[in-house]
């Protein structure tokens, strides 16, 4: 029974980290921090639509980690032997079954419920093939993957016909500069993509600070001198440096331990990022279930890798 029982959690630990537990947090986070900041009436009956919203980018999202593994099988047993797949912990056909599953499922969830951000999720599924099986080695690797998380994000915008496309633009810039980082991960040595994907990304948080104090990004009554858009600027403000200190460290020492802790910290950003425009527009109790979201995810990242 115990040996039984022992060999069931490591098979659960091994798929847990196949999909990047943290990460699949920090998906949800984004398409509620979309349907939130343009439906600033939001109320319990909502969770009828904020379920499935969530459910739809945890499972898009773990789907895409999934099929990652699977396209990136030959590369990891050469340089990460130690992941699922080619430890031997998850079979190569069992996780492409998964994320084949998934992405079906996810956009299925929302065209069930005849919603209209189901068409998103169709295109951002597109895109999540894309990106794994074509475009990840190439040079549109990272406006690829940046798209992903954009249209992750634009799903929950799509609930309210205030939606643009100034916000998810902004926010998939920013993990335009992530991805530039992960690709020297492993290798390390150079910082030829630490201090481009760091500019990117500042670049990008400005973007999104400016947009968030913008008149069609607030309730009519909102007034930029509110402590709540200081509050939130600062959020922002916050995550740069964080991301500057921790990237000034992977500049002094590339070496895949600093660049891992850099791409790190910035998938974790991407909670505190939604918390930034959350409480600029509608003021810090709005955002703190976004708070609460990184607080798990942090909690998980400190046992379970989250790139």
């Amino acid at each position: 029974m115990t040996s039984g029982t022992s060999r069931g959690g490591l098979a659960i630990l091994a798929w847990l980290q196949l999909v990047r537990l943290p990460g699949v947090i920090t998906a949800a986070a984004d398409s509620l921090s979309g349907y939130v900041l343009l439906n600033p009436g939001w109320q319990l009956h909502d969770w009828d639509r904020l379920i499935p919203l969530a459910a739809v980018s945890m499972i898009l999202y773990a789907a895409g980690m999934a099929l990652n593994d699977v396209a990136d099988h030959a590369v990891d047993q050469a340089e990460r032997p130690g992941r699922p797949i080619p430890s031997g912990r998850v079979r190569r056909s069992h996780a492409a079954l998964f994320a084949a599953i998934g992405l079906v499922v996810g956009p299925g969830i929302l065209y069930w419920n005849r919603e209209i951000a189901s068409v998103i999720a169709m295109a951002l599924a597109a895109c999540v093939v894309a990106y794994n099986l074509w475009l990840k080695h190439t040079s549109l690797g990272p406006l690829a993957m940046g798209t992903c998380r954009g249209l992750n994000f634009f799903m929950g915008l799509a609930y309210s016909p205030l939606c643009g496309v100034e916000l998810p633009l902004a926010f998939g810039l920013f993990v335009v500069g992530i991805t530039m980082i992960s690709r020297s991960e492993v290798a390390g040595g150079s910082i030829r993509e630490i201090v481009p994907g760091l500019i990117v990304e500042m670049a990008a948080l400005a973007s999104l600070g400016a947009l968030a104090l913008m008149p069609g990004s607030r309730p009519a009554d909102w007034d930029p001198r509110h402590f709540q858009a200081i509050l939130g600027i600062s959020i922002l403000a916050a995550v740069a440096i964080a991301q500057l200190a921790v990237g000034w460290r992977a500049i002094r020492s590339p070496e895949p331990k600093t660049i891992q802790k850099l791409v790190k910290t910035g998938v974790l950003s991407l909670v505190w990022i939604h918390v930034g425009l959350i409480t600029a527009v509608l003021g810090p109790p709005a955002a703190l279930p976004f708070v609460a979201l990184w607080v798990v995810a942090f909690l998980i990242a400190r046992r379970l890798y989250a790139t």
